[in-house]
């Protein structure tokens, strides 16, 4: 079993991550992206799996309880999202700077995933 499956199957059946049935719950896509970025950086050891579990019970534990009437799966990638985004700053991965510019320009329309996929033979598009 790849390091990847064994992080998700602990993640499910330890009820830490929302889930159906034996699988995750994403309600949204860029939910799943988080997930497998993280997943992904980690496999790379771009940032440690340990680390990354710290500064999202962290995220958790500082959050404020209220949750704007998002539901719970929203408000979990909510705090999996800004423990990856910390994570990468503090392990110096991206600069604060960076990382805003990059958001703001995916945000803006400026900039898409398109750099990141591949044809059908795996090869940079």
């Amino acid at each position: 079993m790849s390091e990847t499956s064994k992080r998700i199957e602990d993640l499910v059946s330890s009820g830490a991550i929302p889930r159906r049935g034996d699988e995750p719950v994403f309600e949204e896509p860029w939910q799943a992206r988080a997930f497998g970025l993280v997943l992904s950086l980690c496999d790379d050891g771009v940032i440690s799996w340990d680390a990354f579990q710290r500064q999202l019970v962290e995220e958790i534990g500082t959050a404020p309880s209220d949750s704007n009437g998002e539901g719970p799966n929203h408000v979990y990638y909510e705090h999996w999202l800004r423990a990856f985004e910390k994570l990468l700053v503090d392990t110096d991965v991206l600069s604060g700077v960076e990382l805003r510019g990059r958001a703001g320009e995916f945000a803006s329309g400026d900039r898409d995933a398109s750099e990141f996929t591949l044809d059908e033979a795996g090869n940079e598009q």
